[in-house]
């Protein structure tokens, strides 16, 4: 479809170019949000894996 583009014209064009253009900050908003969540997850997974060794080390009298 972007290589038919520079044949729209008026409405069409800028209705388009718009959309087009929230898209993307729409995207690059859920791409960041990805990355934070990713981050988050990995943080909480080394915490559990913290807890998990230090209750091991107290059950086990260490």
């Amino acid at each position: 479809m972007r290589g038919t583009l520079p044949e729209w014209t008026g409405d069409a064009s800028e209705t388009y170019e718009k959309a087009h253009d929230r898209w993307m900050a729409d995207a690059r908003r859920m791409a960041d949000a990805i990355a934070s969540f990713h981050a988050a997850i990995r943080h909480a997974h080394g915490d559990f894996g913290i807890s998990t060794d230090a209750n091991l080390r107290m059950w086990r009298g260490k």
